[in-house]
């Protein structure tokens, strides 16, 4: 599931969006992980130690799964009278969380997933987050654009720097503060394939 309200969702649909960056631990049970040096990445997961020992976390994808990228059936261009008549469907004409995945128009497929911390994020990847570079002239007669840089959240907002606008919307979307706790994210790389 691709955040709707910031336009995420249609980002991966057009191919602007091609990774995407989870927290690791939403509970914060492992806040305080520490990954051991060298970092030990098991297969499917990250091995760590915090205040109560060794833990292993799983990664919530594997390497060339195909995942639907879930939409409301009203979204998808369903008719609204075949989903009404169907109580189980129904609930998904206008909640994403009530769809099958069968029923979804597109899917991606996972490249590659690997736990890094979330300011370990490289301008490029910002990029590939979603966010926008702009030129922009920053006076009328200014002959040479500056590059600039927006997030869905905030559409008049820009910023000089991609890792800026990404850390004001991994706040919006998980939460304030986010950015600055600098938690273990998955990184997930994905293709669109349908």
């Amino acid at each position: 599931m691709f955040n709707d309200r910031y336009g995420l969702t249609q980002a991966v649909i057009e191919g602007r969006k091609t990774v995407t960056r989870r927290v690791v631990d939403v509970s914060g049970k492992y806040s305080e992980l520490r990954v051991w040096q060298p970092a030990i990445e098991m297969p499917d997961g990250l091995y760590g130690y915090n205040d109560n020992g060794w833990e292993y976390l799983v990664e919530p994808y594997r390497k060339d799964e195909i995942v639907a990228i879930a939409q409301s059936y009203k979204n998808c261009g369903f008719v609204r009278e075949f989903v009404t008549d169907d109580a189980e469907m129904y609930a998904g004409w206008n909640n994403k969380m009530f769809v099958r995945a069968g029923m979804m128009p597109h899917q991606i497929r996972i490249l590659d997933v690997r736990a890094e911390r979330l300011q370990d994020i490289t301008k490029e990847d910002c990029l590939r987050e979603g966010i926008e570079l702009m030129l922009v002239y920053e006076k009328l007669w200014s002959k040479m654009p500056k590059p600039m840089y927006r997030n869905p959240v905030y559409v008049g907002l820009i910023e000089s720097d991609p890792r800026e606008a990404f850390a004001s919307l991994i706040d919006k979307i998980s939460g304030r503060g986010t950015w600055n706790k600098n938690p273990f994210v998955w990184r997930i790389e994905f293709k669109l394939v349908k």
